[in-house]
């Protein structure tokens, strides 16, 4: 769906779930957000 939806808007760049995942902890990150609550929404035991 993911796909279908950027190839539909246009975007050439290859995309996916994990891009999305990415840029919404980034952005989380950059807006204040904590690292380990971060961490608990990425779903990521590395901390």
């Amino acid at each position: 769906m993911i796909v279908r939806r950027a190839t539909t808007a246009g975007i050439t760049t290859k995309i996916g779930n994990h891009s999305f995942r990415g840029k919404g902890i980034t952005a989380y990150l950059r807006n204040g957000g904590p690292i380990e609550r971060a961490a608990a929404m990425a779903n990521d035991a590395a901390l």
